[in-house]
């Protein structure tokens, strides 16, 4: 049986893109067992800087899950460009404005 051991993974940008997509980790496991990380996660709309990093970045869409490990639904919220302050949620067939 191979021994487990402590790893720590990460990725780096050498290059900084004009869209950067940012996935954040949705799902734990312990003792095998899968369950949802509900963590509220605040940020700036304009202006997201990456910590130690001077890139800047304007958010243009978030996408939400709600549910479980095991199921659930997700929603996309939407901005019309990044110098507007319309958003939209989209949520399967329905499209609507939201404050």
């Amino acid at each position: 049986m191979q021994k487990k051991s402590p790893a720590t993974k990460y990725s780096t940008v050498y290059t900084f893109p004009n869209v950067l997509c940012v996935h954040l980790k949705r799902f734990k496991f312990i003792k095998r067992v899968p369950s949802k990380i509900n963590h509220f996660v605040e940020f700036e709309l304009n202006n997201f800087l990456l910590p130690d990093y001077q890139e800047s970045y304007s958010l243009f869409g978030v996408v939400v899950h709600s549910g479980t490990y095991s199921g659930g639904h997700y929603v996309s919220y939407v901005r019309k460009d990044v110098k507007s302050n319309e958003w939209f949620e989209c949520n399967d067939s329905s499209i609507r404005t939201v404050d």
